[in-house]
Protein backbone atom coordinates (compact mmCIF):
# COMPACT_ATOMS: atom_id res chain seq x y z
CA UNK A 1 0.00 0.00 0.00
CA UNK A 2 1.32 3.22 -1.18
CA UNK A 3 1.35 6.32 1.15
CA UNK A 4 -0.95 8.03 -1.08
CA UNK A 5 -3.15 5.26 0.09
CA UNK A 6 -2.92 5.50 3.03
CA UNK A 7 -4.05 9.47 3.31
CA UNK A 8 -7.06 8.78 0.91
CA UNK A 9 -8.86 6.19 2.36
CA UNK A 10 -9.03 7.47 6.09
CA UNK A 11 -10.02 11.02 4.75
CA UNK A 12 -12.81 9.33 2.28
CA UNK A 13 -13.82 7.29 5.48
CA UNK A 14 -13.82 10.62 7.22
CA UNK A 15 -15.87 12.74 4.94
CA UNK A 16 -18.36 9.79 4.70
CA UNK A 17 -19.32 9.74 8.37
CA UNK A 18 -19.33 13.62 8.34
CA UNK A 19 -22.05 12.93 5.18
CA UNK A 20 -24.12 10.79 7.23
CA UNK A 21 -23.67 12.65 10.42
CA UNK A 22 -25.20 15.89 8.48
CA UNK A 23 -27.99 13.76 6.73
CA UNK A 24 -29.24 11.73 9.89
CA UNK A 25 -29.19 14.26 12.06
CA UNK A 26 -32.05 16.74 10.80
CA UNK A 27 -33.99 13.62 10.16
CA UNK A 28 -33.24 12.38 14.02
CA UNK A 29 -34.52 15.95 15.12
CA UNK A 30 -38.18 14.80 15.41
CA UNK A 31 -39.89 16.12 19.33
CA UNK A 32 -40.24 13.84 21.72
CA UNK A 33 -42.54 13.91 24.60
CA UNK A 34 -40.77 14.63 27.90
CA UNK A 35 -43.74 14.44 30.72
CA UNK A 36 -47.62 15.13 30.50
CA UNK A 37 -49.83 16.26 33.48
CA UNK A 38 -52.00 14.18 33.80
CA UNK A 39 -49.08 11.24 33.69
CA UNK A 40 -49.70 8.14 32.29
CA UNK A 41 -52.22 6.27 34.46
CA UNK A 42 -52.71 8.96 37.20
CA UNK A 43 -55.56 9.45 39.25
CA UNK A 44 -56.86 12.55 39.88
CA UNK A 45 -59.46 13.93 42.30
CA UNK A 46 -62.64 15.43 41.16
CA UNK A 47 -60.57 15.24 37.23
CA UNK A 48 -57.70 17.96 35.97
CA UNK A 49 -58.59 21.47 35.49
CA UNK A 50 -56.10 21.31 31.90
CA UNK A 51 -54.15 19.07 30.32
CA UNK A 52 -50.40 19.88 29.29
CA UNK A 53 -47.88 18.16 27.28
CA UNK A 54 -44.42 18.80 27.74
CA UNK A 55 -42.14 18.35 24.31
CA UNK A 56 -37.89 18.44 23.95
CA UNK A 57 -38.42 20.96 21.25
CA UNK A 58 -40.87 23.96 19.96
CA UNK A 59 -43.53 22.72 17.97
CA UNK A 60 -46.14 23.73 15.61
CA UNK A 61 -49.48 24.07 14.57
CA UNK A 62 -51.82 22.20 14.20
CA UNK A 63 -51.56 20.52 18.08
CA UNK A 64 -54.55 18.18 18.66
CA UNK A 65 -55.18 16.25 22.02
CA UNK A 66 -58.62 14.37 21.74
CA UNK A 67 -59.78 13.37 25.07
CA UNK A 68 -62.51 10.63 25.35
CA UNK A 69 -64.42 9.59 28.25
CA UNK A 70 -64.96 5.93 29.69
CA UNK A 71 -68.39 5.38 26.92
CA UNK A 72 -65.41 5.96 24.00
CA UNK A 73 -67.29 9.99 23.49
CA UNK A 74 -65.10 12.76 22.55
CA UNK A 75 -65.97 15.31 25.77
CA UNK A 76 -63.98 18.63 24.18
CA UNK A 77 -62.68 20.41 21.11
CA UNK A 78 -59.05 18.95 20.04
CA UNK A 79 -57.29 22.10 19.15
CA UNK A 80 -54.88 22.63 21.65
CA UNK A 81 -52.83 26.31 22.80
CA UNK A 82 -49.70 26.22 21.77
CA UNK A 83 -46.77 28.00 24.15
CA UNK A 84 -43.12 27.00 22.86
CA UNK A 85 -42.75 23.38 23.39
CA UNK A 86 -46.03 22.85 25.30
CA UNK A 87 -49.70 21.64 24.10
CA UNK A 88 -52.53 22.57 26.01
CA UNK A 89 -56.23 22.03 26.54
CA UNK A 90 -58.68 23.38 28.89
CA UNK A 91 -60.76 20.55 30.57
CA UNK A 92 -62.69 22.85 33.14
CA UNK A 93 -66.47 21.75 33.68
CA UNK A 94 -65.57 19.00 31.09
CA UNK A 95 -65.28 15.63 32.26
CA UNK A 96 -68.60 14.10 33.92
CA UNK A 97 -68.13 11.01 34.97
CA UNK A 98 -66.07 8.73 37.03
CA UNK A 99 -63.29 6.26 34.87
CA UNK A 100 -60.15 6.41 32.76
CA UNK A 101 -59.80 8.94 30.14
CA UNK A 102 -57.88 7.98 26.66
CA UNK A 103 -56.07 11.03 25.66
CA UNK A 104 -54.51 10.39 21.70
CA UNK A 105 -52.25 13.72 20.86
CA UNK A 106 -50.64 14.02 17.60
CA UNK A 107 -47.89 17.43 17.20
CA UNK A 108 -45.93 18.92 14.72
CA UNK A 109 -41.83 19.10 15.24
CA UNK A 110 -40.11 21.91 13.78
CA UNK A 111 -39.06 20.03 10.78
CA UNK A 112 -42.89 19.51 9.70
CA UNK A 113 -42.25 16.07 11.12
CA UNK A 114 -45.95 15.24 12.56
CA UNK A 115 -45.28 13.22 15.82
CA UNK A 116 -47.93 11.21 18.36
CA UNK A 117 -48.80 9.33 20.94
CA UNK A 118 -51.34 8.17 23.71
CA UNK A 119 -51.78 7.41 26.93
CA UNK A 120 -54.79 7.56 29.60
CA UNK A 121 -55.31 8.61 33.04
CA UNK A 122 -58.33 8.56 35.72
CA UNK A 123 -60.74 10.36 36.81
CA UNK A 124 -62.31 9.76 40.43
CA UNK A 125 -64.79 11.68 42.58
CA UNK A 126 -65.98 13.77 39.68
CA UNK A 127 -69.82 14.01 40.75
CA UNK A 128 -68.90 14.80 44.16
CA UNK A 129 -66.77 17.46 43.15
CA UNK A 130 -69.17 19.59 41.13
CA UNK A 131 -71.90 19.13 43.72
CA UNK A 132 -69.18 20.75 45.72
CA UNK A 133 -68.75 23.43 43.17
CA UNK A 134 -72.48 24.20 43.19
CA UNK A 135 -73.04 24.06 47.22
CA UNK A 136 -69.96 26.55 47.01
CA UNK A 137 -72.02 28.56 44.21
CA UNK A 138 -75.71 28.85 46.33
CA UNK A 139 -73.40 30.07 48.94
CA UNK A 140 -71.82 32.73 47.00
CA UNK A 141 -75.18 33.57 45.89
CA UNK A 142 -76.69 33.64 49.31
CA UNK A 143 -73.91 35.69 50.82
CA UNK A 144 -74.30 38.57 47.73
CA UNK A 145 -78.10 37.77 48.31
CA UNK A 146 -77.35 38.52 52.10
CA UNK A 147 -75.09 42.04 51.06
CA UNK A 148 -77.93 42.81 48.60
CA UNK A 149 -80.89 42.55 51.85
CA UNK A 150 -77.95 44.40 53.97
CA UNK A 151 -77.64 47.33 51.22
CA UNK A 152 -81.34 47.93 51.16
CA UNK A 153 -81.25 48.04 55.29
CA UNK A 154 -78.92 50.35 55.09
CA UNK A 155 -80.48 52.60 51.86
CA UNK A 156 -83.77 52.41 54.20
CA UNK A 157 -81.53 53.67 57.11
CA UNK A 158 -79.79 56.34 55.10
CA UNK A 159 -83.95 57.16 54.11
CA UNK A 160 -85.13 57.18 57.49
CA UNK A 161 -81.91 59.50 59.12
CA UNK A 162 -82.66 61.86 56.16
CA UNK A 163 -86.21 62.38 56.71
CA UNK A 164 -85.44 63.07 60.50
CA UNK A 165 -82.76 65.67 59.43
CA UNK A 166 -85.33 67.18 57.53
CA UNK A 167 -87.94 67.01 60.25
CA UNK A 168 -85.27 68.73 62.79
CA UNK A 169 -84.21 71.24 59.81
CA UNK A 170 -87.64 72.07 59.85
CA UNK A 171 -88.48 72.59 63.36
CA UNK A 172 -84.73 74.35 63.48
CA UNK A 173 -86.45 76.52 60.87
CA UNK A 174 -89.75 77.23 62.86
CA UNK A 175 -87.55 77.74 65.74
CA UNK A 176 -85.33 80.20 64.02
CA UNK A 177 -88.46 82.34 62.06
CA UNK A 178 -90.17 82.35 65.86
CA UNK A 179 -86.72 84.00 67.21
CA UNK A 180 -86.26 86.34 64.12
CA UNK A 181 -90.08 87.45 64.68
CA UNK A 182 -89.25 88.10 68.60
CA UNK A 183 -86.12 90.20 67.80
CA UNK A 184 -88.24 91.91 64.77
CA UNK A 185 -90.76 92.91 67.61
CA UNK A 186 -88.72 93.56 70.07
CA UNK A 187 -87.15 95.92 68.01
CA UNK A 188 -90.31 97.56 67.63
CA UNK A 189 -90.51 98.06 71.12
CA UNK A 190 -86.99 100.04 70.97
CA UNK A 191 -87.71 102.13 68.30
CA UNK A 192 -91.37 103.22 69.30
CA UNK A 193 -89.47 104.01 73.03
CA UNK A 194 -86.94 105.85 71.28
CA UNK A 195 -89.76 107.79 69.26
CA UNK A 196 -91.78 108.56 72.76
CA UNK A 197 -88.33 109.82 73.90
CA UNK A 198 -87.91 111.92 71.07
CA UNK A 199 -91.65 113.65 70.99
CA UNK A 200 -90.84 114.26 75.14
CA UNK A 201 -87.45 115.61 74.41
CA UNK A 202 -89.08 117.91 71.39
CA UNK A 203 -92.02 118.87 73.94
CA UNK A 204 -89.02 119.65 76.93
CA UNK A 205 -87.26 121.88 74.37
CA UNK A 206 -90.43 124.07 73.73
CA UNK A 207 -91.24 124.66 76.91
CA UNK A 208 -87.66 125.57 77.95
CA UNK A 209 -87.73 127.83 74.81
CA UNK A 210 -91.17 129.60 75.72
CA UNK A 211 -89.36 130.17 79.20
CA UNK A 212 -86.19 131.55 78.36
CA UNK A 213 -87.96 133.96 75.86
CA UNK A 214 -89.96 135.19 78.49
CA UNK A 215 -87.14 136.08 80.73
CA UNK A 216 -85.30 138.04 78.12
CA UNK A 217 -88.36 139.83 78.02
CA UNK A 218 -89.31 140.72 81.45
CA UNK A 219 -85.33 141.29 81.18
CA UNK A 220 -85.57 143.53 78.80
CA UNK A 221 -88.66 145.31 80.03
CA UNK A 222 -87.03 145.51 83.35
CA UNK A 223 -83.38 147.45 81.83
CA UNK A 224 -85.65 149.89 80.26
CA UNK A 225 -87.55 151.12 82.67
CA UNK A 226 -84.79 151.50 84.58
CA UNK A 227 -83.21 154.37 81.78
CA UNK A 228 -86.53 156.09 81.87
CA UNK A 229 -86.05 156.13 85.49
CA UNK A 230 -82.94 157.32 85.12
CA UNK A 231 -83.51 160.04 82.89
CA UNK A 232 -86.46 161.26 84.80
CA UNK A 233 -83.88 161.66 87.84
CA UNK A 234 -81.46 163.66 86.06
CA UNK A 235 -84.16 166.22 84.76
CA UNK A 236 -85.68 166.74 88.24
CA UNK A 237 -82.03 168.14 89.04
Amino acid sequence: MTAATLVTVPLALLATLVLLAWWAGPAGAHAALLESQPDEGEEIEGGPDVLVLVFNEDIDEPAIIEVTDPAGEEVTDPDAEIDGAEARLDLVDVLAEDGTYEVAWRVVSVDDHSVEGEFSFEAVNVADDEAADDEDDEESDSEVAATDDEGAEDAATDEDLSDDDADEDEHAHDEGAEDEDAEDESTDDDLAALDDADETAAEGGTTTAWVVGLVIVLGLAALAGGLVLGRRRGADR
